[in-house]
């Protein structure tokens, strides 16, 4: 079962069903430090740092569980792949990932029972299920004590210590330059609380356990070094795939690729990255994935997160939409962007392309030059096609 947004399915949206593959953290024998500690999730899996392709991503929490006790400080950062990922956490999360983890794979795969389905629902989504802005109730981040909260609209909003009493907590639309930091109350009850991704529902989920003051838990430098050991295993998975965009020529580009091998994660990259065609030459890429492929774009349609200075976070409509040319057909098969004179701005729009119903996007190029694109859904995935 996940959330979809079928107009803007940014981020792999609908990638293969199953939990992420990041371990969890075991207690060991070292002594947790005295007083309140601060432990580090990793949203995502666009690491630079651990030697990895800066165009790899994952639909994961590293680690996917941790324990901690009441006074700690849960750090969830976001390595920044382009993808919209939020942390969710509560009774409300708790009532759709405790039944969801009971279904079969074949079951996560299918429609979700209606019991299941309407405790989703009043988990505000990110995006709208088509066109349109960010939610509001899941763009920015909610504090909701008790009851219900607002499923279009704002949540209420306090800085508030996490006590696992409360309907909903969550952080918004993660914002890749600040960590939302989750400070677990000193009256919070011992028990194991889920947290999801809003976007992607309870397929990207982990566990936070709170433990008493009493128990040995392990310490935020094991927790750390656990989630590094995940996310290198996972993205060590997606070696293959990111190989099979080096065999890319001209006439069979790629934009994105997949991994049997780690369903849960792709490459968000072009391959090749540089392509040369003759004037008049054209360029097929084959699409996998939700991408855009937009020629000269200008900074402002590079970004999908846009906040505004009254709180609210908002999606980006031009790095979505077509321009100068048709956009993406209802049916996938192929589709012809037309002809480009390099001059200004071209972009095919979003495509929204998942297996086994893909899309395949070729554009003419009538004047010689080198062109820069890339796609707006993603930060890092660039190319060039140099034409003459």
């Amino acid at each position: 079962m996940r959330r979809t947004s079928a107009a803007l399915a940014v981020g792999a949206l609908l990638l293969a069903a199953g939990c992420g593959s990041s371990s969890g953290t075991k207690a060991k024998a070292s002594p947790t430090p005295a007083g309140p500690q601060t432990y580090e999730v990793q949203v995502d899996a666009n690491r630079a740092d651990l030697s990895l392709p800066a165009t790899e991503f994952a639909l994961a929490y590293y680690p996917k569980a941790l324990t901690v006790h009441p006074g700690d400080t849960v750090s969830f950062g976001l390595n920044n792949s382009g993808e919209p990922h939020t942390v969710a956490l509560g009774a409300l999360v708790d009532a759709v990932a405790v039944p969801y983890s009971k279904l079969t794979p074949a079951q996560q795969q299918g429609d979700p029972p209606a019991a299941l389905q309407a405790a989703l629902a009043k988990v505000p989504e990110l995006l709208p299920q088509g066109p349109g802005d960010a939610i509001q109730a899941g763009a920015q981040p909610c504090f909701q004590a008790t009851g219900l909260p607002p499923t279009k609209d704002a949540c209420p909003v306090h800085t508030g210590d996490f006590t696992g009493t409360e309907s909903l907590v969550t952080s918004g639309w993660l914002d890749p330059n600040a960590p939302f930091t989750l400070k677990i109350g000193e009256s919070a009850k011992p028990g194991t609380y889920n947290f999801f991704c809003q976007l992607h529902g309870p397929d990207m989920g982990g566990k936070l356990t709170v433990a008493a003051q009493d128990t040995t838990v392990p310490t935020p430098a094991e927790v750390k070094s656990a989630g590094d050991t995940a996310l290198k295993a996972d993205t060590d998975k997606l070696a293959p795939a990111a190989a099979m965009l080096a065999s890319g020529t001209a006439k069979k580009a790629f934009a994105g690729v997949f991994s049997q091998a780690f369903q849960l994660g792709g490459v968000a990259a072009f391959g090749p990255s540089a392509i040369h065609v003759p004037v008049g030459g054209k360029v097929t890429w084959q699409v996998f994935g939700p991408h855009v492929i937009y020629f000269n774009a200008p900074a402002d349609a590079e970004q999908l997160r846009v906040p505004a200075p009254d709180g609210s976070v908002h999606f980006n409509a031009k790095a979505a939409a077509p321009l100068g040319g048709p956009g993406a057909p209802d049916k996938p098969g192929l589709f012809n962007g037309g002809s480009w004179n390099g001059v200004g701005q071209h972009s095919s729009g979003a495509i929204i392309s998942f297996p086994p119903d893909l899309y395949t996007y070729t554009l003419t190029f009538t004047k010689a030059g080198t062109y820069n694109y890339l796609c707006t859904f993603h930060e890092s995935m660039k190319g060039t096609v140099t034409v003459g």
